[in-house]
């Protein structure tokens, strides 16, 4: 698990979340619910694939194990479910009028995710 493009593939995602949330409670309007809803789907998944690298790289898997049985492919696979969720949330976000820069944040975490989880799921 010592692959520094993986680790930036899956956790680069949340440093770029945990700014937008920085961005958006430094701004003086409160956000309406859909885009807090949008957002908060977003940063739950890039938490999701933080946490996945971070508990392999803790608790390494054996190099023996086929990928229909690692459990860190499998994990990972879910993100190809759960980050397009996002990505039609962010979308509607923005034809509800919501602030362009925030869906752009949403599509640029959700879709390397998305890529990673449709990666991991075509490898089991």
């Amino acid at each position: 698990m010592n692959n520094p493009i993986l680790w930036l593939i899956m956790c680069g995602p949340l440093v770029l979340t945990l700014c937008a949330w920085g961005q958006l409670l430094r701004k003086r309007e409160r956000p309406r619910g859909l885009t807090l809803v949008a957002f908060s789907v977003t940063t739950a998944n890039a938490l999701y694939a933080a946490g996945l690298i971070t508990y392999y790289s803790i608790h390494p898997i054996p190099d023996n194990v086929p990928p229909w049985n690692d459990s860190l492919v499998l994990n990972t696979a879910l993100l190809g479910l759960c980050a397009p969720v996002a990505g039609i949330l962010g979308f509607i976000m923005l034809a509800r009028g919501g602030p362009k820069w925030l869906v752009i944040v949403i599509e640029l975490v959700s879709f390397p995710l998305f890529f990673l989880g449709c990666m991991a799921a075509v490898s089991v």
